[in-house]
């Protein structure tokens, strides 16, 4: 599913960099951070709260993705919008964009005026 997802957002335009691990996410957000992160509730290496607590202490915005019964609690707790699985793509690609929107806004606020 996770390889079939990449491709197809970036189809859409998105440049993606996958990750399978929360060591390789964590790896990867420390080498180059996205402009927004999709991020699986639960990796096979733990859980992701960590890393998004990370990231949003970066201000990137997280979309958390999850099949799991306690996902809207932890989502609530972590301050990051869930998007329950099974989902339907458009839904995702329109909360990916909301989402790098929103970044955008940050980024312009956070700039001198020039």
């Amino acid at each position: 599913m996770a390889i079939l997802l990449t491709d197809i957002v970036r189809l859409r335009g998105y440049s993606v960099r996958r990750a399978a691990t929360l060591a390789e996410a964590s790896l990867r957000a420390s080498l180059e951070l996205p402009t927004v992160a999709l991020v699986d509730l639960v990796l096979l290496d733990g859980s992701t709260e960590d890393i998004v607590r990370s990231l949003h202490a970066k201000s990137v915005p997280v979309l958390l993705l999850s099949g799991s019964t306690y996902a809207e609690e932890v989502a609530a707790e972590l301050g990051a919008p869930l998007l329950m699985k099974p989902f339907h793509l458009d839904v995702l690609l329109d909360r990916l964009s909301e989402l790098e929107a929103m970044n955008e806004r940050s980024s312009d606020l956070s700039q001198p005026p020039g």
